[in-house]
C-alpha cells in the first residue's frame, strides 16, 4: 500500500521524473545528431551504422563524441568566436550531466522515515562513496522542486542549441556557431543564447 503523500512531496516526485525524461530527450538527440554528422554524405544504411557506433554511450562520452565529429566535419577553420561558443556550451553541459548522474543514482531522503527534511522546501539526496584514505563516506545535498524544474528547463534549451549547432557539421560552415549564437551574461552566469532571442527577457 502506498503511504499518504503531501502535495509538496508529489511535486518533488514529479520534478525528478520530468528532469530524467527531459535529459533522456537531450541524450537521445546527441546520439541522433552525432550519427547524422558521421553519415552526412551517406544513405539510410550509413546512418544506421553510425548510430550503432554511438548507441549505448553514457552521456559524457557521447557529448565528447558529438563535439569531436562536429569539429572534424567543418569545411574551414572556425573563428575564435566559434570556439568560445562551443567552449561555453560545454561548460553548461558538463555540470548538467553531473547533476543528472547524482539525481538518478543518489539515495533520496524523500519518503524516508528516518531522514528529516533539511528545510520546508527541500529534501536531501545522499551520495555514498569510499576512499583509500578516509574509508566509507557519505555526503548530503539539499534540493528542491524549483531547482529540478530549472534543470529541466536547461535541458530543453540545450536540446534546441545542439540541433542548431549540428547544422554546421551536416550542411557546412554557413551554419558556423557564431552565425546563430552568442554568449550572454544571465542571472546564473555566462551561457550560450540564440541571437534571435537576444531581446527576450533572460
Amino acid at each position: 500500500m502506498t503511504m499518504a503523500q503531501s502535495n509538496d512531496e508529489l511535486l518533488l516526485y514529479a520534478a525528478i521524473g520530468e528532469f530524467i525524461v527531459k535529459f533522456s530527450h537531450l541524450n537521445s538527440m546527441f546520439e541522433f545528431l552525432t550519427a547524422s554528422i558521421i553519415a552526412k554524405n551517406g544513405d539510410k544504411s550509413s546512418h544506421r551504422r553510425a548510430s550503432a557506433a554511438v548507441v549505448g554511450l553514457t552521456a559524457q562520452p557521447l557529448v565528447d563524441s558529438f563535439f569531436s565529429v562536429l569539429t572534424e566535419a567543418r569545411d574551414i577553420p572556425w573563428s575564435q568566436t566559434d570556439k568560445e561558443i562551443l567552449k561555453e556550451f560545454r561548460k553548461e553541459l558538463n555540470p548538467l550531466i553531473a547533476e543528472r548522474n547524482r539525481i538518478a543514482h543518489d539515495v533520496w531522503s524523500l519518503g524516508h522515515p528516518n531522514r528529516p527534511r533539511p528545510s520546508d522546501d527541500a529534501w536531501e539526496r545522499i551520495r555514498f562513496s569510499k576512499s583509500a584514505t578516509s574509508g566509507y563516506l557519505s555526503s548530503a545535498t539539499p534540493i528542491s522542486a524549483d531547482q529540478l524544474n530549472r534543470l529541466s528547463e536547461k535541458a530543453v534549451r540545450l536540446n534546441s542549441v545542439i540541433r542548431t549547432l549540428a547544422l554546421a557539421g551536416i550542411t557546412g560552415d554557413s551554419h558556423a556557431p557564431s552565425e546563430s549564437f552568442h554568449i550572454i551574461e544571465g542571472p546564473d552566469g555566462r551561457r550560450v543564447e540564440e541571437k534571435k532571442a537576444a531581446n527576450q527577457k533572460i
